[in-house]
């Protein structure tokens, strides 16, 4: 591309941005960066905030890195593009980042009101629900929170997007490409700086009600979650079902909550699957007789969720079939189970006060084991989503 038609394009992508920089090599080749000297995006870096300038609108970014992209993480790309364009009504930007990753960008405009960190939780939460609700095989190739798969740290701060400009390190461009592009294409525009024109972004008004899951990583422990259960107690279960009277009390809390964070609400519907055995259509009937949680009125979602956790757990199970794994709680080596350590040792520790380590790690390898048949002899063959 023409280096005029360069600047054009990048100064079209920087418009209204809060701040801008820029990063140069010097005579040795070494990189620096500068608020003052603009390079050639033939030549240097531009670098915009996410954020614009006196306004609470955002670029919405989806920053998905890796080791380089390859045409598996293109097909989740492509998944989510896909995601994007059918829950959210507007088709997004596409755009390879020209080092290890691409990014998935439109404009999220706020109201007023609401606080930069409010408004960056609800981008990072906007982006799990996307990426809970897209296809198998988006998250067979992009995880999140984790490599390869959706960098959260584009939800922070002062975040600053590297736009249509040359990548130092790999002397590539950062550059648009389109949803049918295959990652031949992808690389030669890469290669070469011919990428789409760019004219705008498009743009959605912010709406809580987009987000259906809110994301807690891993270092946010399950712990926290605990203080907010109820109490256990007794005449809270005496309308329940026998299946519920025999649970853990730990599982119990959980069940008998009004409002449930997801860390510690999957984890149940996995425990309900694999322990209990139960199908995935019986668990959410289940849910709706025996369970306090308020959100079970959204039938689809709810539906959807469970499906896809006892998919997932299926999966998990059968590709770590023989895996042990050390237990905190029981002092030993145990099954694998696709559980939180965190959540597996309160129910473990429970059941130590009536048994000891040996027998519970027999039920252990019995309960694995049962529900490994169950799976090969395909009992639930009709958990298994069509996407």
């Amino acid at each position: 591309m023409h280096p005029n038609e360069l600047v054009k394009l990048n100064r079209r992508f920087c418009k209204g941005a809060e701040e801008l920089r820029y990063i140069l090599k010097d005579d040795s080749g070494n990189a620096y960066f500068s608020n003052e000297k603009i390079p050639d995006p033939n030549e240097g870096s531009w670098l915009r905030t996410i954020k614009f300038k006196d306004k609470n609108e955002y670029l919405f970014v989806l920053d998905i890195d890796g080791e380089g992209l390859d045409e598996g993480m293109l097909r989740g790309v492509q998944g989510l593009y896909d995601t994007i364009k059918n829950y959210l009504h507007v088709k997004p930007i596409l755009k390879a980042s020209g080092s290890k990753g691409a990014q998935i960008i439109f404009k999220l405009v706020f109201d007023e009101h609401i606080r930069e960190e409010d408004c960056l939780t609800h981008m990072r939460n906007l982006s799990y629900t996307l990426w809970r609700i897209s296809t198998p095989i988006v998250k067979e190739h992009i995880l999140f929170d984790s490599k390869p798969g959706i960098d959260l740290h584009m939800f922070t701060k002062k975040r600053m997007l590297r736009t249509l400009s040359k990548h130092l390190r790999s002397n590539r461009y950062s550059i648009m490409f389109a949803r049918e592009d295959n990652i031949d294409v992808v690389n030669q525009r890469m290669d070469t700086g011919d990428g789409l024109e760019f004219k705008k972004f498009p743009t959605l008004e912010f709406s809580e009600d987009l987000i259906i899951y809110t994301y807690f990583s891993e270092k946010e422990k399950i712990a926290v979650s605990f203080e907010n259960l109820p109490q256990f107690d007794e005449r809270r279960e005496l309308k329940k079902d026998n299946r519920f009277k025999s649970l853990p009390k730990f599982i119990k809390r959980i069940l008998l909550a009004e409002h449930v964070e997801h860390n510690l609400k999957w984890p149940t519907i996995a425990y309900l699957h694999v322990f209990e055995r139960m199908h995935p259509n019986d668990i959410v009937e289940w849910l709706w007789k025996n369970s306090n949680w308020i959100d079970l009125s959204n039938v689809r979602i709810t539906n959807y969720h469970v499906r896809w956790t006892c998919r997932w757990c299926q999966k998990s199970m059968l590709k770590d079939s023989s895996n042990m794994r050390y237990s905190s709680a029981l002092k030993y080596s145990m099954p694998s189970f696709p559980l939180p350590d965190d959540f597996l040792n309160e129910i473990i520790l429970e059941m130590m006060e009536n048994s000891n380590w040996r027998a519970i790690s027999h039920l252990l390898l019995r309960t694995r084991s049962q529900f490994l048949l169950d799976v090969k002899a395909e009992r639930y063959v009709e958990s298994q989503i069509s996407q």
